[in-house]
């Protein structure tokens, strides 16, 4: 079982951070800079399959359910086999990561408040 994601913590009195967690099925997550409230926060993924035309970022809040569906979710009949979902996702930024080659990148937004 391969899981993969970054972790990222928007802090007001200290510095954010953000972590990777789990293991690669292919692709390789990563941010460049630190979160921090009201700020923004790029993020990258490498090592995408040459047929990747489009990707989404999300954020979750949660990695227990997915609407109906139980956590940790395979994503073999979404096209990624050998991934798993490991968030819900409470925030979609609807918006295309952009896709350059084998890797892509978007910036999003962190919250102007604590959460």
């Amino acid at each position: 079982m391969q899981r993969w994601g970054l972790r990222v913590h928007v802090a007001a009195a200290v510095q954010g951070s953000v972590a990777a967690y789990g293991i690669s099925c292919g692709p390789v997550l990563g941010a460049v800079g630190v979160p921090r409230i009201g700020g923004s926060l790029d993020l990258t993924a490498a090592n995408l399959p040459a047929s990747m035309a489009v990707a989404y970022d999300g954020v979750g809040l949660g990695n227990a359910r997915f609407g109906a569906s139980v956590l940790p979710l395979p994503l073999d009949s979404y096209g990624a086999p050998g991934c798993w979902l490991l968030h819900d996702f409470a925030v979609v930024t609807g918006l295309p990561m952009t896709v350059t080659g084998f890797g892509a990148n978007s910036r999003s937004g962190c919250p102007p408040t604590p959460v």
